[in-house]
C-alpha cells in the first residue's frame, strides 16, 4: 500500500469488514482513517441486506473508515467517487470494459465483479464513513445461482491478480479524487456508467417496474421515465434489460 496516513488492519477472518470497521469507531479513541482488509469474511455485507460472498484469499474485501465532517451533498459526491476509483483503476489495470451501473455495482459483461456499500456511524457528535468494498478477484467460478450474475476479473482474463497491487493502486487513486471531491464527479461516474438511456427493471420492496434510465440528478438520484413522466429514484434495486 501506498506510503499514506492509513492505519492498515489485516485480518484473516471475520464476520464483515465494515461491521468491524462500525466497531472499532465506537471502541478505539485513535480512529483513523483506517483501511481493513480480510483474507475471509462470513457474513460479508451487500446492499439490501444481501451476503456478499466472500471466499478466502480469493478477494479484496475491504474496509475504509473515514471522519466524513462532510455536508449531505458531499457525502453524496463521496458515494460516486468510490464507485468512479475501482472502475477506473480496475479498467487501467486490466483494459476491460468495466461499466458502472446506480447506484454503485461495477459490472463486466452484465455480470458484477464489485459491490460497494457506505455506511455512517455517529459518535460524540462526529460523524464516520465506512466505505465497504468487495472485489472478485481470483475465483475461478461461482456457486448457483451466482454463477449467472456474479463474475471475477480470472474469468475475464484468465489471469491470476495480486490482490495487494490492486488495492495499493485504488488507495492511491481514492486518496486524489477523495482530495478533489466535487460534482464533476457525478460527470465522471455517467461517463462510465452502461445503464443510462436503456430500459430498466426497478423493484422497490413489492413494487416492480420498467422504466428508461435517462440520467443521474445532482442529488444523486437516478432519473428514469415511464408512462411519459420523468420521476427521480432514491432507492431501489435496479436491473438492465437486455435488448
Amino acid at each position: 500500500m501506498p506510503d499514506s496516513n492509513y492505519k492498515l488492519i489485516q485480518l484473516e477472518e471475520v464476520d464483515s469488514t465494515n461491521e468491524y470497521a462500525k466497531k472499532l469507531v465506537v471502541q478505539e479513541d485513535n480512529r483513523g482513517p483506517y483501511v481493513i482488509i480480510a483474507d475471509h469474511q462470513t457474513r460479508g455485507k451487500g446492499r439490501l441486506g444481501r451476503l456478499w460472498e466472500s471466499p478466502r484469499g480469493m478477494g479484496l474485501w475491504m474496509s475504509i473508515i473515514l471522519k466524513s465532517g462532510r455536508s449531505h451533498e458531499e457525502m453524496v459526491w463521496t458515494n460516486f467517487m468510490v464507485s468512479v476509483t475501482v472502475c477506473e483503476t480496475l479498467r487501467e489495470l486490466t483494459r476491460l470494459p468495466l461499466e458502472l451501473k446506480w447506484p454503485n455495482d461495477i459490472l463486466i459483461n452484465g455480470k458484477k465483479i464489485c459491490g460497494i456499500l457506505m455506511e455512517t456511524v455517529n459518535k460524540n457528535r462526529e460523524v464516520f464513513l465506512i466505505i465497504g468494498i468487495g472485489i472478485n478477484i481470483n475465483q475461478q467460478n461461482f456457486p448457483e445461482p451466482l454463477d449467472s450474475t456474479a463474475t471475477s476479473l480470472f474469468i475475464e482474463t484468465q489471469t491470476v491478480w495480486d490482490r495487494w497491487i490492486i488495492l495499493a493502486k485504488i488507495i492511491s487513486r481514492f486518496d486524489d479524487n477523495n482530495a478533489n471531491l466535487s460534482p464533476e464527479i457525478i460527470t465522471r461516474w455517467k461517463s462510465l456508467s452502461g445503464m443510462l438511456g436503456h430500459r430498466v427493471t426497478v423493484v422497490q420492496g413489492n413494487h416492480t417496474f420498467e422504466a428508461i434510465a435517462t440520467d443521474i440528478a445532482k442529488d444523486g438520484a437516478l432519473v428514469v421515465e415511464r408512462n411519459g413522466r420523468t420521476e427521480k429514484l432514491y432507492a431501489g434495486d435496479v436491473h438492465i434489460l437486455v435488448n
